[in-house]
């Protein structure tokens, strides 16, 4: 499905969408609610989940390790994570009210988000 948009307005949808991208895809978030999000993929290339209306589509947690070649954008989340030698990954134009947490992630890029969450509001690890 390289280079598809795919329009989501569910949890059930975007993990359908999710299981059956190969690289390429944008999986686009209708305005709502999608819960827990975990994704331990690894594409051909870059996917991107973004919001319809930047900052409508929120989650529980987005958790991404394992995972490779995804970019999340726009959404807003409680709380965000990529470990064990995930790839490639990329937060852009988000919120997140709970914290971000990075462990042994090649290549992370963070570009314009609003992250907040106490005293351990954005942790980035390197085990050597």
């Amino acid at each position: 499905m390289t280079n598809t948009t795919i329009q989501v307005s569910n949890a059930n949808q975007l993990m359908s969408a999710i299981g059956s991208a190969t690289g390429g895809e944008t999986i686009v978030l209708a305005d709502g609610y999608y819960g827990a999000l975990t994704i331990t993929k690894n594409f051909g290339s870059n996917i991107t989940i973004e919001a319809a209306n930047q900052g409508s589509a929120s989650f529980a947690m987005i958790d991404l390790s394992k995972a490779s070649d995804i970019t999340i954008s726009g959404v807003q989340m409680t709380y965000g994570r990529a470990t064990q030698d995930a790839s490639n990954i990329a937060f852009l134009d988000s919120v997140s009210t709970g914290g971000m947490y990075f462990r042994d992630v090649n290549g992370l890029t963070l570009e314009r988000n609003d992250i907040s969450g106490g005293e351990h509001t954005l942790i980035l690890n390197l085990s050597l």
